[in-house]
């Protein structure tokens, strides 16, 4: 029986993962994100990175269902990289740093965000607001 199959174990396990790092960061890391006021504040912050994460875990089950299994790897890549984010933007908590951190997630994002579309326009469409989020965040 192959449990990847079904959608809900592609959606829930990177929520799971989000919502851990979620309460890890806020509770023993006590991470303040920033002090821009055009940020919302963390735990909102934390909500969406959530609802992301169910969008790509859900992008993940459309890519595996498809077949397409360097899109399906190239997504794990990207929630390892938004997994580790916060971890390495703490340690080195440099504000040139984490603008050079959100400038290459975006980046990386974006090409994914173009091999995707070309492998599956129904998958892209999920990852739109991926998108949105990374520019709004480096915009701000």
């Amino acid at each position: 029986m192959d449990i990847l199959q079904y959608p809900y174990v592609h959606v829930l396990v990177p929520i799971l993962i989000a919502a851990c790092i979620n309460a890890n960061i806020n509770v023993k890391m006590n991470y303040r994100v920033s002090n821009n006021r055009f940020l919302p504040p963390g735990y909102v912050i934390g909500i969406i990175w959530i609802v992301l994460f169910g969008l790509l875990g859900y992008i993940n089950y459309i890519l595996y269902k498809e077949q397409k299994l360097v899109g399906y790897f190239l997504i794990i890549l990207l929630l390892f990289l938004y997994i580790s984010y916060p971890y390495i933007t703490r340690k080195y908590s440099n504000k040139k740093y984490m603008d050079f951190m959100n400038r290459l997630s975006l980046i990386i994002t974006i090409f994914i965000s173009i091999y995707i579309f070309k492998i599956s326009k129904k998958a892209f469409y999920f990852m739109i607001p991926v998108l949105l989020w990374l520019m709004y965040v480096n915009l701000v």
